[in-house]
């Protein structure tokens, strides 16, 4: 079966470079130096953006890349659209080498680094239609080519409107648009939401996935957003510190947590030290502790239970709390969700 992107153990290592000699009386440079030396990031230090990937998406699949900033997603996409080459390991765009046909492989694939990311292809006082008319003759593609990008993307009754009066979704869909011209059968989207208003990005996903399921494009999307995830993505692979910790259809990947329930409790004056007790309570799969202040002891307690006993554990756990001179500031009970499979591996929340 030929994949629409396969990846064998793809790594990509980045080195850390030297911000040069502090130059006195330059505040900025002492500032770069003291942050890379804090952060165990100084000049010669190798960070592993992306560490030994396997990876198989199927052609026409809508599939998601869920984690935190950071974990890698971004730069794997840079990679599969090659612009940057991998350390070691290797990817196929169907079934051609990013290395050694990499001249091909950039006509495969759509790179979208943000739908709001206009850049030097956009001119605010032309029309839509103007516009992409524009970047057609650039490429040698025909005026009818510009009416079906414009129907594609949603935008045919705004196609002679000047781009300068636009909304932030209309601009988007003007970006979807000019990325149809170029007819790729594969999307890298990296994070297109980011930026835009909510009734903005729900249309925007609406769309994308019209164009997914209309022309069989194959979609491969970026997001730190769980609902965003658990809506959109036939499949999803999980990342963290660049590599994949869990892939499968979201809803497989929740109910691979057997029904379990989070309780989310905020807590002040609290003693970490006390939380062996919450332990002992019985009824509790896995519980962790995040510190917020801990002048005053505030911090968030997880706990993971399953749904049978919740309500036996709930007035448990608060007069447990009560009795150690803590205070409770709220209470949360949430169904379980993508951060929560991400939790079950990793310990913490995803935080971006």
């Amino acid at each position: 079966m030929q994949y629409a992107i396969e990846t064998i153990k793809l790594t990509r290592i980045f080195k850390v470079k030297s911000p040069g000699y502090i130059v006195y009386g330059n505040p900025g440079s002492y500032l770069i130096s003291l942050y890379q030396r804090l952060a165990g990031k100084e000049a010669g230090h190798e960070i592993k953006a992306v560490d030994n990937v396997d990876l198989r998406i199927r052609r026409g699949e809508f599939f998601g890349l869920l984690g935190p900033n950071g974990s890698g997603k971004s730069t794997l996409l840079r990679i599969l659209a090659c612009l940057i080459y991998p350390t070691s390991g290797t990817a196929y765009i169907l079934g051609h080498d990013i290395v050694k046909e990499r001249d091909y492989c950039l006509g495969l694939v759509n790179y979208i680094p943000g739908l709001m990311a206009g850049g030097a292809w956009i001119d605010p006082k032309l029309t839509a239609r103007s516009n992409l008319e524009y970047i057609a003759g650039i490429f040698g593609l025909s005026k009818e080519k510009v009416d079906e990008a414009l129907s594609l993307a949603g935008l045919e009754k705004f196609a002679d409107v000047r781009v300068g009066t636009f909304s932030t979704g209309m601009s988007a869909k003007l970006q979807i648009a000019i990325h149809l011209l170029r007819e790729t059968p594969i999307f890298l989207l990296d994070e297109p939401t980011e930026g835009i208003s909510l009734e903005a990005a729900i249309e925007i996903r609406e769309r994308l996935k019209y164009l997914n399921r209309k022309l069989g494009i194959t979609m491969v999307y970026t997001t730190h957003h769980v609902l965003e995830a658990q809506q959109l993505f036939d499949r999803v692979a999980i990342m963290n510190q660049g590599r994949i910790i869990a892939l499968d259809a979201p809803r497989k990947l929740i109910e691979s947590l057997g029904g379990k329930v989070a309780i989310e409790v905020q807590v002040e004056n609290f003693r970490e030290a006390r939380l062996h007790s919450l332990e002992d309570l019985g009824g509790i799969d896995k519980i962790t502790y995040e510190t917020e202040d801990p002048a005053v002891g505030r911090g968030r307690l997880r706990i993971t239970t399953t749904t049978d006993k919740t309500r036996d554990l709930l007035p448990r756990l608060v007069e447990l709390i009560f009795s150690e001179g803590a205070r409770i500031t709220y209470v949360k009970i949430d169904e379980p969700n993508l951060e929560d499979v991400f939790i079950s591996y990793v310990g913490r929340r995803m935080q971006s």
